[in-house]
């Protein structure tokens, strides 16, 4: 039976939160959210970035995040959400009222369908479509990152710099005609309605009224409210937290892929644990979803 983010330890819930608002600080601005300020960068390299924090809002989207606080919104105005909910009240009806400024549900799967694959909602129109390649690069990229230094005396390092250098091309190749044009306006769209639902989603009042104690544990009670059981949040936390490190990551050694000196992934570098962060959760994902051998 899956477990309930309320029936976990509550400092590993505390955990879970603090990844979230960690990772999503770095988006944040006075009037909401922003993609990554300009910088010297390259634009190549800025418009991967920003894919990197579309990628964390992808993961946080499968979770239930964005879609609990908009039954929510709408349960609140209709009278169907009873309680004191304190400060998210009012923010619940201006995320109400500017409803028709939002993308729907339908619309955001299918941004993120075109820019990583996702599985779910429709496909966009036009060139590219669904980016049915991204997962099996990542895959690539991250495995060869991985295997890069050994993790133990049994097992030595198996993989190479020229070999990490090749799958981030690849992967760089797929990503970068996606990161322009309409991903710009769309990401900064998203990203602010991510960060709205975070703000809501953490009121302690709100929790109460929906029995739980947690951001996490509230989605699951929306949830449960509606007859759905909500995606363990965990390992699309971590998974998105990891890919938005890796995906950073590839915008920063961009100018570097093309050569041939240097180590592109020093010993130590936070994308050596991100790379195998983001395989455990992914594998993690592809265990639950897998299915069921027939009794």
């Amino acid at each position: 039976m899956a477990v309930l983010v309320d029936d976990v330890d509550s400092d590993d819930a505390t955990r879970l939160e603090s990844a979230v608002q960690r990772t999503l600080g770095l988006l944040a601005g006075d009037g909401g959210i922003d993609l990554p300020p300009e910088s010297s960068s390259p634009v190549d390299q800025q418009s991967l970035r920003g894919l990197a924090s579309m990628y964390l809002a992808s993961e946080l989207e499968t979770a239930g995040l964005v879609p609990a606080v908009e039954a929510l919104a709408g349960a609140f105005e209709s009278g169907g959400l009873v309680g004191d909910v304190g400060p998210a009240g009012a923010m619940l009806v201006e995320f109400w009222r500017t409803r028709s400024q939002r993308f729907t549900a339908a619309e955001r799967q299918a941004f993120f369908g075109r820019l990583f694959g996702e599985t779910a909602g429709p496909t966009l129109a036009g060139p590219g479509g669904r980016n049915a390649d991204f997962e099996g690069l990542m895959i690539n990229l991250t495995e060869a990152i991985h295997n890069l230094y050994p993790t133990s005396v049994l097992q030595p390092g198996s993989g190479s710099d020229a070999g990490v250098r090749a799958v981030a091309q690849e992967l760089a190749a797929n990503l970068m005609p996606r990161a322009s044009g309409m991903a710009d306006f769309a990401g900064k769209e998203v990203l602010r309605s991510v960060h709205d639902a975070i703000q809501i989603l953490k009121v302690p009042q709100l929790q109460l009224a929906l029995s739980a104690r947690s951001l996490w544990g509230a989605v699951q009670s929306v949830a449960a409210s509606a007859g759905h059981t909500a995606e363990p949040a965990t390992d699309h936390v971590e998974r998105g937290e990891a890919g938005m490190v890796v995906l950073n990551w590839l915008a920063d050694v961009l100018p570097q892929l093309s050569g041939f000196g240097g180590t592109i992934v020093p010993n130590g570098s936070p994308v050596l644990e991100a790379a195998t962060t983001w395989l455990q959760s992914s594998l993690a994902l592809a265990e639950r979803h897998a299915p069921r051998p027939q009794a």
